[in-house]
This record gives structure tokens, C-alpha cells and sequence, in this order.
């Protein structure tokens, strides 16, 4: 027999350990402390989303410097922006519903995105 043991050194609660980003169809995409962290992101951060053309699904972080980019607004632990077609687009993309959570990657991409993993979304449908 195979067994796995579980117990309160495997069971610990990881989501506020993970850099996450919520996106919701009224536009709110926030980002927790973490993923602050992850992306090296302050209050004047600018930054653009990538979206892969060949698989709509995966969608990544850019930080940029040009004023073109969207600025984060930090409250608490945490940064908000709005922008309900950017938020309808990355929904409609992995075909969730009103609401997802996604976990930010702390490895780049090509060397200068930052991957937004969708696989593992947490879809909310209110």
C-alpha cells in the first residue's frame, strides 16, 4: 500500500504566500502584496498586458516605463486599477465568468514578461 500523510505541515493555506491577481467584469484587476513583490511594482509602476496570439489563454505582465502603460493605484497591501474592456477580454479568453483569480509566476518569460498563470484559475460565478 501507498499512503500520503496530511497533516498541518502539507495543509497550510499557500493563497496570501502566492503573488495572485483578481480580475472581475466590471473592470477591478488588483493585485495583492505578493505579486507586488513579484513585479517590482510601487505606486508610480507602470505596465502592459501581453496576450499570445497563437493561445489567447496565456496572458503575461510587462513593466514599462512609457506613460502609454497603466499605473497601479496602491491601497494597503494590495494595488487596484480599473479597465472593464481589458478585464472582459482576459475573462472571455480562458471562457470564465464574472470573476477569476489567477497566480502571478515568479519566473520571466523571454526575459522580460512576467507570466499570469490562467490554468489555474479560480473561477467565481456570481
Amino acid at each position: 500500500m501507498k499512503t500520503t500523510i496530511w497533516n498541518k505541515d502539507n495543509c497550510k493555506k499557500y493563497a496570501h504566500s502566492k503573488g495572485s491577481m483578481n480580475v472581475a467584469i466590471d473592470g477591478r484587476i488588483s493585485f495583492n502584496s505578493t505579486a507586488l513583490e513579484i513585479l517590482g511594482f510601487t505606486e508610480k509602476s507602470r505596465f502592459q498586458f501581453v496576450q499570445d496570439s497563437e493561445n489567447l489563454e496565456n496572458w503575461y505582465i510587462q513593466p514599462i516605463s512609457s506613460i502609454r502603460g497603466f499605473q497601479i493605484n496602491c491601497v494597503k497591501n494590495r494595488a487596484i486599477f480599473y479597465n472593464r474592456a481589458l478585464a472582459i477580454k482576459i475573462l472571455q479568453s480562458i471562457n470564465a465568468g464574472t470573476s477569476a483569480k489567477f497566480i502571478i509566476s515568479p519566473h520571466l518569460y523571454e526575459e522580460i514578461y512576467i507570466p499570469i498563470i490562467t490554468h489555474s484559475k479560480e473561477e467565481k460565478n456570481d
